[in-house]
C-alpha cells in the first residue's frame, strides 16, 4: 500500500530528539525515525521544484530509517538527497568501464545536495563522496585554470554562510571572503577518492522550529542557489577534466 505522506509543515524539538546517543542504535525508535523520514521526503518535494527551476535534473531519494549495515547500526543523522539520475550515470559508466562503474550503485557515491538532520541542527549542503573521485578530480583539474579558479571563487562567494571543508578536518573555508589564493590552497589539500568534499549551511535547532513550514521554502532557496556550483562540479561529457585528454 503506497505511504500516504503529509506536506512538510515543519520540525519539532522532538525530532532532534530522536539522535540522543541512547536511541540511535535502538530499533525501538524506528517509527518515530519513519516519520521524520516521510518529513524529509516532503521538504525533497519542496525543494526539488527550485533546482529544476535552476536548471538541475537529479532524482531524490532519503536516507536510512534504521539501524543497518550501511550506517553501522546507529542512525545519528538523516539525509534526503539529490543526485545523478539513470541516464547521467549510464555516460559516466561509459567511461570508467564497468568494474569501476558498478560504485554508482549506491545513489550517494556522487557530488550530491543534501539536507540533513541531527542532533543539533540542520545542514544544507553539497558533498562529494569520498568514492567519487571522477566528480572531485573534476572540480580539482577544472580548478588548475586561473579563469575557471576565479569563477569557482566567484560562485562560492555568492554562498554567504556556507562553508567549505576537507573531510573532517579543522579548518573551515567562509563563503563570502574567500581569495583565489584560498580556493587553490583548498585544493592543495583535498584529495578526490581519499577525502569528503564539504560545502554546508549549519542551522541550530532553536533557528529551524521556529520557522516551521517556512523551512520547506528557505531550504529550496538554500538548495537552488547551490546549483551553479553543483553544475561547475559535476563530471558530464560537456564538462569533462579528468577524461577528455586521454
Amino acid at each position: 500500500m503506497p505511504v500516504e505522506r503529509k506536506p512538510f509543515s515543519g520540525f519539532t524539538p522532538s525530532d532532534f530528539s530522536a539522535y540522543l546517543p541512547e536511541k540511535r542504535r535502538d530499533s525501538l525508535y524506528n517509527e518515530e525515525r519513519l516519520e521524520i523520514k516521510h518529513k524529509l521526503h516532503s521538504l525533497g518535494e519542496m525543494a526539488a521544484e527550485p533546482l529544476t527551476t535552476a536548471g538541475l535534473d537529479l532524482d531524490f531519494k532519503t536516507s536510512l530509517s534504521h539501524p543497518y549495515t550501511y550506517n553501522k547500526y546507529s542512525v545519528d543523522s538523516q539525509w534526503v538527497y539529490f543526485a545523478r539520475k539513470e541516464r547521467a550515470r549510464r555516460a559516466l559508466k561509459a567511461v570508467l568501464g564497468m568494474e569501476i562503474g558498478e560504485d554508482l550503485g549506491m545513489h550517494y557515491s556522487h557530488v550530491i545536495l543534501l539536507i540533513e538532520i541531527n542532533l543539533e541542527g540542520l545542514e544544507l549542503g553539497l558533498k562529494i563522496h569520498q568514492q567519487a573521485w571522477w566528480d572531485g578530480q573534476n572540480i580539482r583539474n577544472r580548478c588548475q585554470n586561473t579563469g575557471d579558479r576565479k569563477a569557482f571563487t566567484a560562485e562560492l562567494n555568492r554562498l554567504g554562510g556556507f562553508v567549505l571543508n576537507i573531510h573532517d578536518w579543522r579548518r573551515e573555508y567562509v563563503c563570502g571572503r574567500l581569495l583565489e589564493g584560498d580556493v587553490q590552497n583548498f585544493f592543495n589539500y583535498y584529495t578526490p577518492g581519499n577525502h569528503w568534499l564539504h560545502l554546508k549551511l549549519k542551522l541550530k535547532k532553536d533557528t529551524v522550529v521556529p520557522m516551521g513550514r517556512e523551512f520547506g521554502l528557505f531550504a529550496g532557496q538554500a538548495m537552488g542557489q547551490l546549483a551553479p556550483v553543483y553544475r561547475f562540479i559535476e563530471w558530464r561529457p560537456d564538462n569533462d577534466h579528468v577524461f577528455r585528454n586521454k
